[in-house]
């Protein structure tokens, strides 16, 4: 369950309007901010509209919303396709407790699924930019590990539902008899590309 803070921002937040692309860790690097701390400094210190990050993970394995389905203000010139959670604590002196590592499995998994992207897709801070975050103590393996077993958990019901990003498009493809509305996130064999390009008329 995620749970909605009561943040109030300086101005209006900007919905995503590109495809989401990468899921991006972070940390705060100070050992005890919590999301009102890191708001406020996001937005009375920094200028901004308040937290830039997406989501947060507590200590004790809470989940957040930042700016949620908004883009965010967590890294410079890639805000608008992608989705930054941040984990509480200062990990190049601090360890992310379990309870984080199994929080950011969910909600990481969930915003994979929701996205239609694949566990190369989570990355960190740093593979963005020139920092050292979300730190050198960041449990990165063991939060992959964490989400792979997430999804695995689900992989049966989640073929039977298209990804957010995908869900019109697949139902006016359906309307249209493009499709046959049956398991959408299964792989595309060559015949059925035959049928599909046949039905589209591209196949005289």
């Amino acid at each position: 369950m995620i749970e909605k803070p009561n943040l109030t921002f300086s101005r209006p937040l900007v919905p995503f309007k590109k495809r989401i692309t990468k899921i991006v860790c972070h940390h705060p690097a100070h050992p005890s901010w919590s999301i009102q701390d890191i708001h406020k400094y996001h937005r009375d210190k920094l200028g901004w509209a308040g937290i830039g990050y997406n989501y947060f993970i507590t200590k004790d394995g809470r989940i957040q919303q930042g700016r949620g389905r908004h883009v965010g203000a967590h890294v410079s010139g890639h805000n608008s396709n992608t989705i930054g959670v941040c984990f509480q604590g200062d990990f190049n002196k601090q360890k992310m407790t379990d309870a984080q590592v199994k929080a950011g499995a969910k909600l990481i998994a969930n915003l994979l699924r929701n996205e239609g992207l694949q566990i190369s897709d989570v990355i960190g801070h740093r593979d963005l930019a020139n920092t050292a975050c979300p730190g050198k103590n960041f449990r990165m393996d063991d939060l992959k590990q964490a989400i792979l077993t997430e999804l695995n958990s689900k992989a049966v019901t989640s073929v039977d539902k298209p990804s957010e990003w995908a869900k019109s498009s697949w139902e006016k493809a359906t309307k249209a008899g493009i499709v046959d509305g049956k398991n959408p996130r299964e792989p595309l064999t060559r015949e059925q590309f035959t049928v599909i390009l046949d039905r589209l008329g591209l196949i005289k």
